[in-house]
This record gives structure tokens, sequence and C-alpha cells, in this order.
């Protein structure tokens, strides 16, 4: 287990910086990034992340998603104590910066945890225009050991190939 871990940091992060070079296009630099406020991407734009290392602050939260896109707001909620709650928000400039971040990070292994990345719920609601529904679960290592076999097919299993020859196995009397 402590060995598969640095490989899926690996594939995680191969497959955040395919998202990022197909989702992304680079952007002028513009205003410096705000953190700890209420600002907002566009809607599409705005990610919830749960399951964030307690040893993380904004800084740290920004530095693992600016790679998909420009960062309008990075945030870890903290309680009275300044102490971080296990969740935080990421917001975007546009909706595809937000898909791409959540392709690449949701199930990203951290201190013995994988990241949960979805969008934000308002954001789920106003897109799809229902209520949230939780994100998929990440493949094991993007897919390259998540094995699934098909489904059995439905009803009774098949009948056993008909005997050949005498229908007699050898070393059998006569």
């Amino acid at each position: 287990p402590a060995a598969v871990a640095p490989v899926q940091g690996q594939a995680a992060f191969q497959a955040a910086q395919a998202a990022v070079t197909a989702a992304v296009a680079p952007s002028p630099p513009s205003a410096p990034l705000i953190f700890g406020n209420l600002n907002s991407g566009p809607v599409g734009a705005n990610l919830f992340i749960y399951h964030i290392p307690v040893s993380w602050d904004d800084n740290i939260l920004k530095q693992h998603f600016e790679h998909f896109g420009k960062i309008i707001s990075a945030r870890v909620q903290t309680d009275n104590d300044g102490r971080s709650r296990g969740f935080g928000f990421v917001s975007f400039d546009t909706p595809a910066a937000a898909q791409a971040a959540i392709a690449g990070m949701h199930g990203f292994p951290v201190e013995g945890k994988h990241l949960k990345v979805q969008l934000k719920k308002g954001d789920e609601q106003q897109l799809t225009g229902t209520t949230a529904v939780p994100a998929p679960p990440a493949p094991l290592l993007g897919g390259l050991l998540d094995i699934k076999q098909p489904p059995p097919p439905p009803g009774p299993p098949p009948p056993p190939p008909p005997a050949m020859g005498c229908g007699m196995m050898p070393g059998q009397p006569a």
C-alpha cells in the first residue's frame, strides 16, 4: 500500500496535466488572488473540496489547484480557533478550468486520504436544475488497475456442452 500511493499521486498528476492541456487555454496575468473572502466564479466554476489535510492552508490549497486555470479564490474552512475543518472551496474563472480540476484532483491521494472534488452545491443545482448528485468515485490509478468484470447475463446458466464420442471417460470400465 505504501508503494502504491506515489504511483497513484503520479497518475493523478499526469491526468491533471492532460486535463489542463485539453481544457484550459493560457490566460494573461491579472489581479492578484484573493483569499479568505466569498469571491466566486461563474456558475459551474466553483468547487467544493473535502478530505483536505489539517496541515493545509489557503496557499497550499491554491498550489494544488492552480495548474488547472486562473483561480479567483481558494479557501480552507476553519473553526473559531483557526483550525482546518477538513474542507474548502476553490473558484476558477471558467467552468472548463473547474471541470479539469475535478478530473485531475478527485480521488487524489494525500496524507492517507483521497480528496473529494465536486461542483459546489449551488452551482450543481443551477446547472442541472435538480438536487445535487455526488461526484463519481475516482478510478484506481486513473483506470489502470480498475479491473471490472462484465455482469453475468440474466437467466439461468447455459447448459454444459454436449459430450463427445461415446460419453465414457478414460479409465472407466466398459
